[in-house]
């Protein structure tokens, strides 16, 4: 059994090592923010608030963000686990900036070595990520971008990138969507994978084959609105009985046609 207190502490599990760091910094944050020139006074309910609030974090990014809050200050009367948080949101985001812009300069070198106005994609050319995909469709579609002037091309990567920022912040709220459309969509953006409700694929169609002619009108039906064949049959016998009946009140005229 270890019985060095550093020993004990580094052999715990992470959450427990979570736990104890957040501890620590609380009698930290007491200390530094005192209250009436003693220690602010912490209680039981806080500091398990506290660590309900912190326990997914790991111990480095713990350590780092509450260094970063104790730097620049909080102007609370004492912080709460919110503080410690935007700190490492900033870092992420500053993060996030950085790979953004390397998946839009990755883009722009794919489709420069990829993408030709007269051919299309090169065979063999490697698979966009679908997040990286995504962004390209909303900023115009990858030919758009191939042949896009350099005036242009600025507001090509603001869109870029702006569709990039709005996967990943849905990412991460993604615990907070319901088992819905949009969840399925975030799945299918993030890793790519297909989808339980994905459309099948048509068939291929068979040379010399034609499909029956009853499918194909049932087709057309949906799409076009165009009647059924008891429909049509309908339709033709209300003209003739319209035309029989213009006719016999209009003897003259048929007759004087018929001279002619």
């Amino acid at each position: 059994m270890p019985n060095n207190k550093l020993e004990r502490i580094s052999s715990l599990p992470e959450s427990r090592l979570t736990e104890h760091l957040v501890r620590e910094w609380l009698v930290k944050f007491a200390e530094l923010y005192r209250k009436n020139g003693a220690p602010y006074p912490l209680t039981a309910i806080m500091t398990a608030l506290w660590i309900d609030s912190l326990n997914d974090l790991a111990t480095d990014q713990l350590e780092a963000a509450c260094r970063s809050l104790v730097k620049a200050g909080c102007r609370r009367e004492f912080p709460v686990p919110a503080d410690v948080r935007g700190h490492l949101e900033q870092a992420e985001a500053k993060g996030f900036e950085l790979e953004a812009e390397t998946e839009w300069q990755r883009l722009l070198a794919w489709v420069r070595q990829n993408v030709f106005p007269d051919t299309g994609i090169r065979r063999g050319a490697p698979k966009l990520a679908p997040a990286v995909e995504h962004a390209a469709k909303a900023a115009g579609g990858i030919y758009f971008i191939e042949r896009c002037p350099e005036d242009q091309l600025v507001w090509c990567r603001k869109t870029f990138l702006a569709a990039f920022k709005n996967i990943h912040e849905t990412r991460q709220a993604e615990h907070l969507l319901g088992d819905g459309e949009a969840k399925r969509i975030l799945a299918e953006l993030v890793t790519g994978a297909d989808s339980p409700k994905q459309i099948a694929s048509p068939p291929e169609d068979t040379p010399g084959q034609l499909p029956p002619r009853a499918e194909v009108r049932a087709v057309l039906e949906r799409v076009a609105d165009i009647p059924s064949e008891e429909e049509w049959e309908r339709r033709k016998r209300e003209q003739k009985q319209h035309a029989a009946a213009w006719i016999a009140a209009h003897p003259e005229t048929v007759e004087q046609g018929a001279a002619q």
